[in-house]
């Protein structure tokens, strides 16, 4: 027999991806196969015109058993005697597509058939005078003449079907009408002629397995021994740097059984392939070193397995890379008895059953982990300016790949993300159809199809940008590009990227486990028990899956709201579990910190330890955070021996608007945390010079983004010297004015760590205050001194007295009793200062009306808060009775006229709740001293010792 178009070692890589169960119509098909096998056994075939039964032929075994429709009126499949375009001669049928248009059938064939009758001989020339060929030769000539669409030819003489490509007459595909009734060759048939398969593509799924048929498949260089197995199941998913490890888990030879299993638990993978066992037990892993026994190496010499040492190094390697560090074989397991009993099975299934039985185990990790200098490392570092230098250097050689690259310049936002597209749209050209570059070539365009929803702007470029990603069509390039051209686990694994189910899996998992965590903590801080999984290990693990999934196979989407999400739960999880009483996280790892740096939005980190002000790190552990933040600090200038400059690099990359905006949040939320470290002295006083410098040369920060660095110098400023907490003052006094509120928070901040770091010495640089009420005087000559308060406590006897005078001589262009209070509770004014305490009264009588607290047992409600505020301020400045103005003050409720003169007041109008209103120190010294009220006070708190009154009853009136 000639020889077979595919090999049956090539069709074994595809044909079992198509299941007989899943064919529609299969028991239809099966009748019509058995109908003919029959009438040839009864000789009913002779019976009948030859004309008659090829029509029948081709209509049953083409249009219904392979699905060339041929009765749609306006668009069919499959046509008798179609003439070809050259000279008009008609084989029995074609294949393709035909239409009905004004001007007639327009044929597009695809296949030309040719049938003979029964026990014809297709390879022996025909008996005519003038046609002396065989079928095979007649059949291709009406194949050269249907024009260039044409790429098959059948030849059949009812008992065999052949299928041949027009370009090879000497090898075609053959079957057997009696052996289609069985399973593999109808899989077969199906698979690689139906008209799913062959003709409704650009190109034709049976198309590209012919273009592949000379191509030397994995499965043809496996020796079937175990090593090569396992080898080639890693190597084939070449491209990705991680994959899921329950993915695979559940391929063979790793899984034995016909069923998903569950095998992969606490970073280890469980199998129960007794091959695998014989081959572990024969192999030792030093961490640093594989020794194989001499009996495993005479067999892996025997078996022709080349470099079999390098093939166990790789596989150990990848499964590491999958967060499997080790690999558990069960011993003993019989798996056609597995087989044969589902209950067994179905134990079998899960690590719950099996990881109690007798087994070997190996570590994956084969070498020492030396320190990485990866793009996601180099990243994590959050050395930008190292970064962006590495990133522009690498472009033109080959430090990093592609890949590599464009996710360098998408964490940068680089040219707002324009650069990372035309470096995958090249990737995309460069590894389109390239053997080997398959993987490569459908991540590249899972990413180019995520960068259209970064790229921004609205010029030209972007406009063609966003028009070519809108092209996109992930299942278009998986179903024409990749479907026949990459393995079936591969292409799944490929499916469930594109349709994001590891990430929806880790964000529910995530979720879960948060309220887990919650629950425990609810339970162990009422003293509860528990025993059970360790929800934070399972936590941890789901966030190295999410990690690994994304940056170790560069795909884009840390950028977008769902992933920071989910790492905003996960952080949730593990400062929840901190919180835990006698359970849980005990210390922080500075590589979760480091993530919460990067991703969690600056008020979710804020809400999440707003309770927390302390977060317990190793020293080594902080050592590396601090390195961090001072190469984060650093990424913005450059030192010189006289002060530090912007880089103008690192300040064009700021233009970014997404790195901008990444930069700032990541600021805020460094210094969330070091507030929230307990810092040695050193470590602290590392980061002195790096804040400074970064201080004076940023401008692109918001005031609530400062507010995280005050903060942290409240905590950690006294490492400061007195002169470098001198100059950040000078700075942002410098860089205020009028309704610029950017540096208050961290005017304020300074101010409560000087008298720190200059002990028994006030501010004395005149200069600072004097430039401060400056900058802050609008063009009308007011100011507004509210935000300088926080400095006159530190300010030398001439600075206050300056700053007291201009204070005075603004309430004397504008009074405002709001500021009058303010500068009263602060005392930098009495209530002796000027005219103003009369003016204060003058104020406070027009807003006068009878109004007592209206009590709703002891809470109330102020119906005049500013009488309220006026008593408050007039006992903390002790202003006597008989002060000048106090006079004015008439016409007062039975509550304003007690507080104002508690010593004349008539207590048969008294209320002893009115006490919780008023509750200053002075005052109520002042009211002790009166018996009627505590007589009354008594009387109302007889049977009430809950009251709120009780405390205050004991502190000052027992």
């Amino acid at each position: 027999m000639a020889n077979t178009i595919f090999s049956q070692v090539f069709l074994n890589e595809h044909v079992p991806a198509t299941h007989l169960d899943a064919v529609v119509g299969l028991r239809k098909k099966r009748e019509i196969i058995q109908n003919w096998i029959d009438s040839f056994a009864s000789n009913k075939i002779d019976y009948f015109k030859e004309e008659e039964v090829k029509s029948r032929f081709i209509m049953e075994m083409f249009g219904q058993v392979l699905g060339y429709n041929y009765q749609n009126p306006g668009v069919w499949l499959c046509r008798e005697e179609v003439k070809t375009e050259e000279d008009a001669t008609k084989p029995d049928a074609a294949l393709g597509v035909f239409r009905t248009t004004p001007k007639g059938i327009v044929n597009d064939v695809y296949v030309v058939i040719e049938i003979k009758g029964a026990k014809s001989n297709l390879d022996k020339a025909q008996n005519r005078a003038a046609f002396k060929v065989t079928p095979v030769d007649q059949a291709f000539l009406y194949a050269g003449k249907m024009g260039g669409k044409c790429k098959w030819v059948v030849v059949s003489n009812f008992e065999e079907i052949r299928f041949y490509h027009h370009s090879d007459q000497g090898r075609y595909q053959p079957y057997l009408l009696k052996d289609l009734l069985q399973d593999e060759a109808l899989r077969e048939f199906l698979f690689l002629f139906h008209k799913d398969q062959w003709t409704n593509e650009q190109i034709s799924v049976t198309d590209k397995l012919y273009s592949l048929k000379d191509k030397l498949l994995v499965s043809e260089g496996i020796s079937g021994h175990i090593l090569d197995k396992l080898y080639h199941l890693l190597f084939k998913f070449e491209g990705l740097e991680f994959i899921d490890p329950n993915y695979i888990a559940n391929l063979k030879p790793f899984n034995v059984l016909e069923e998903y299993v569950w095998h992969f638990r606490d970073n280890t993978l469980y199998t129960l392939n007794p091959a695998i066992y014989d081959l572990l037990s024969q192999v030792t892993n030093t961490g640093t070193e594989i020794q194989l026994s001499p009996e495993l190496e005479r067999t892996l010499k025997k078996a022709h397995i080349n470099d079999y040492l390098k093939k166990i190094k790789y596989v150990l390697n990848r499964l590491y890379q999958f967060l499997i560090r080790e690999i558990v074989a069960v011993k003993g397991v019989n798996l056609d008895k597995l087989n044969e009993d589902v209950s067994l099975a179905n134990r079998y299934r899960s690590v719950g059953f099996i990881s109690g039985l007798e087994n070997i185990r190996l570590k994956t990790l084969t070498r020492e982990i030396n320190t990485c200098d990866c793009i996601n490392c180099n990243y994590r570092s959050l050395d930008f300016k190292k970064l962006m230098r590495k990133t522009r250097a690498a472009k033109g050689n080959s430090q990093l790949t592609a890949k590599e690259l464009a996710y360098s310049h998408y964490q940068l936002a680089t040219d707002n993300f324009k650069e990372s597209y035309y470096i995958y749209k090249k990737a995309e050209l460069d590894s389109k159809g390239v053997e080997n570059r398959n993987i490569e070539y459908f991540l590249t365009k899972i990413n180019l199809s995520y960068l259209h929803n970064l790229v921004s702007g609205y010029d030209n470029d972007n406009a063609e940008i966003l028009k070519d990603i809108k092209k996109i069509d992930l299942d278009r390039s998986l179903h024409n590009e990749l479907d026949v051209y990459v393995d079936e686990d591969v292409r799944k694994y490929l499916i469930q990227i594109k349709e994001f189910q590891l990430f929806n899996n880790i964000e529910k998992k995530i979720a879960e486990l948060l309220e887990e965590i919650r629950d425990k903590k609810e339970l162990f801080n009422n003293n509860g028990h528990y025993s059970g999984p360790n929800h934070l290990a399972l936590l941890i693990h789901q966030y190295h899956l999410l990690y690994s999934h994304f940056h170790k196979n560069y795909l884009i989407y840390d950028a977008f709201s769902d992933f920071k999400k989910a790492v905003t739960h996960f952080f949730e999880g593990l400062v929840t579990s901190y919180q835990t009483k006698n359970y849980g996280l005990i210390k922080f790892n500075e590589f979760y910190l480091t993530e919460a740096v990067l991703y969690i939005p600056r008020k979710d980190l804020i809400n999440l330890l707003r309770d927390e002000k302390q977060l317990e790190i190793e020293f080594e552990e902080l050592e590396i955070f601090v390195a961090k933040t001072i190469s984060f600090l650093n990424s913005l200038f450059d030192s010189y021996s006289l002060g530090s400059i912007p880089n103008p690099e690192f300040k064009a990359q700021l233009t970014n608007f997404q790195f901008k905006e990444k930069y700032e949040n990541s600021f805020s939320n460094l210094f969330t945390l070091l507030s929230r470290l307990d810092l040695t002295e050193e470590q602290a006083r590392r980061l002195v010079q790096p804040i400074i410098n970064f201080i004076n040369t940023e401008d692109f920060l918001a005031h609530y983004e400062l507010h995280e660095l005050g903060v942290y110098l409240e905590r950690h400023g006294k490492v400061f010297k007195r002169h470098e907490v001198v100059e950040l003052l000078s700075f942002a006094i410098n860089h205020t004015r009028p309704g610029y509120v950017k540096y208050d928070s961290l005017i304020n901040s300074l101010c409560v760590i000087y008298p720190q770091v200059s002990v028994g010495k006030s501010l004395s640089e005149q200069s600072i205050i004097r430039r401060a009420v400056a900058n802050l005087r609008d063009d009308h000559g007011r100011f507004d001194f509210r935000d300088l308060l926080v400095i006159y406590p530190i300010l030398n006897d001439a600075g206050q007295m300056f700053f007291k005078n201009e204070i005075l001589a603004q309430l004397e262009r504008s009074f405002e009793v709001y500021y009058y209070e303010i500068l009263l509770e602060r005392k930098i004014l009495s209530w002796q200062d000027g005219a103003f305490f009369e003016k204060y009264v003058q104020q406070t009588q027009r807003q006068n009306f009878k109004a007592d607290p209206v009590f709703e047992g002891e809470t109330y409600d102020l119906k005049n808060t500013v009488m309220v505020s006026f008593l408050g301020h007039y006992h903390f400045c002790g202003v006597p009775a008989d002060a000048p103005g106090l006079s004015i003050l008439s016409n007062l409720s039975p509550f304003a006229t007690w507080a104002l003169h508690p010593e004349v007041f008539d207590y048969s109008l008294f209320d002893a709740r009115w006490l919780l209103v008023l509750m200053s120190p002075q005052f109520l010294k002042r009211v002790a001293k009166i018996k009627a009220i505590k007589t009354l006070l008594q009387k109302y708190l007889k049977g009430k010792p809950e009251s709120a009154l009780a405390p205050l009853y004991i502190s000052y009136f027992l």
